[in-house]
């Protein structure tokens, strides 16, 4: 602060807003004088922090001073902002359109990630008024990657995938440029888009990103990777026929995350594509041993879609002996499903089977149990 007015003037302005002379920092950023408002915000940036209700009311007047050049504190205004919007993100919410304008405007990048962690925060609570400026957003991202600003992508995809998708390309380039940075963020959000537009999943480049992914040795981006290639293959399961192999050495992972979403993934394909998956079987069938329910579960899914004739007998006594409930459920419809293309297809297919997923078809694979994690 500078210029104008003396160094007690300055201790002043300080001294009344940690007492809190809300009107008196309201009239100053009501001023004329740019000088006058600049020091405002600073006095309202020193307590927001620690007393952010007490400094709601200020919220319409910061929202008006921001992106004003003749201030010159778009950093303090952003930044008290988006305090206040982590503690009351419905009164910041009105300013999201303000933010957002500010977002592609400044060339701060310091400010625009403040900008962007303030609309985290209204998006948590309230993605209805931030989900419209997506596009806008996205093309912010694609100029410069921005942690926050990549956040804020994986907030809507829980509630608004559909909305997101134009989002894809730009997560994929986070996880392609610096997959230890942004891929925890970035791939559960891919995700979930592709969820809603499986199409956009398949696409090569994509999956050649998420099978790299698979390789890393971090079991949580190794996890993300897979559930992102399962995503793909509940619509497009023969996209992911090649990345099979990949995923398989990913079943003798130390970490349960990653066999779970492993063996439910390769059931994916399998459910999907009717073919077997060779490459799996065999440490599929050691996973019928895994200490983990949900790993042995998933697996005798993946033997069941795959037709395994040579775990057959191994699966029948799972479903006898198994201590887990749903393991011995989908163990007996495994037994069920393998060998049953060599049943005569004139067989009534009415025939249900309910192995803990509810019933249908037997011979309808629309109407096989889902393999879903646990």
């Amino acid at each position: 602060m500078s210029g104008g007015r003396d160094g007690s003037d300055q201790r002043e302005m300080s001294a009344r807003a940690d007492g809190l002379e809300l009107p008196s920092i309201l009239a100053r950023l009501d001023a004329d004088d740019p000088e006058t408002q600049r020091e405002a915000v600073m006095a309202v940036r020193e307590v927001v922090d620690e007393r952010p209700s007490a400094c709601t009311p200020t919220v319409p007047k910061l929202r008006a001073l921001l992106g004003r050049s003749e201030i010159d504190c778009d950093e303090g205004i952003v930044a008290c902002l988006a305090a206040l919007a982590a503690d009351s993100p419905t009164d910041v919410a009105p300013s999201t359109d303000e933010i957002v304008s500010f977002v592609e405007s400044t060339s701060s990048s310091r400010a625009r990630t403040t900008a962007f962690r303030c609309l985290v925060s209204i998006a948590t609570h309230q993605p209805g008024a931030v989900v419209d400026h997506v596009d806008s957003l996205v093309d912010v991202l694609e100029e410069g990657l921005d942690e926050w600003g990549l956040s804020l992508v994986s907030t809507l995809t829980r509630t608004h995938p559909q909305a997101v998708t134009s989002a894809v390309p730009v997560l994929v380039t986070a996880l392609e440029s610096d997959p230890e940075r942004y891929g925890s963020t970035a791939c559960p959000a891919l995700g979930r888009l592709v969820r809603v537009e499986p199409e956009a999943g398949a696409d090569d480049e994509i999956l050649e990103v998420l099978v790299s992914l698979v390789r890393t040795g971090d079991p949580p981006l190794r996890a993300d990777a897979i559930d992102c290639l399962g995503g793909v293959a509940a619509h497009e399961p023969t996209a992911v026929d090649a990345a099979v192999p990949t995923i398989a050495r990913a079943l003798e992972s130390d970490a349960v995350e990653v066999r779970v979403v492993a063996a439910r993934t390769i059931a994916r394909v399998a459910a999907g594509s009717g073919t077997t998956v060779d490459p799996a079987e065999e440490r599929l069938r050691e996973r019928l041993a895994d200490e983990e329910p949900a790993v042995r579960r998933n697996a005798c899914l993946a033997l069941g879609y795959s037709d395994a004739l040579e775990a057959r007998d191994r699966l029948e006594t799972l479903s006898r002996t198994d201590p887990n409930v749903t393991v011995r459920n989908c163990a007996s419809w495994a037994v069920g499903e393998i060998g049953a293309s060599e049943i005569d297809s004139d067989r009534d297919c009415n025939t249900y089977l309910d192995c803990g997923f509810g019933s249908g078809p037997r011979f309808d694979p629309q109407c096989r149990p889902e393999p879903e994690l646990e």
